[in-house]
């Protein structure tokens, strides 16, 4: 948001073509930012599954161990 402002105050002092190549530069910046965040977000779905399956697999080897301890301890 601050980019398109700062683009848009530019904007009221030069000719028409400044103006599309600043239009286009500032269509660049969003872009990447956009992609950035998309990346961002990848990340973090990607770190929430990955503690999502740690969580799991951390409690399927606690049923494991309590029943082998009541196996343990009916011997």
């Amino acid at each position: 948001m601050t980019v398109l402002l700062i683009g848009c105050s530019l904007t009221n002092s030069t000719s028409i073509v400044e103006n599309a190549k600043i239009t286009r530069e500032l269509a660049e910046v969003v872009a990447e930012f956009s992609t950035a965040t998309s990346e961002c977000l990848t990340t973090i779905k990607e770190a929430f599954n990955a503690v999502g399956n740690a969580i799991i697999k951390t409690h399927n080897k606690q049923i494991l161990l309590e029943k082998r301890i009541e196996q343990l301890e009916a011997k």
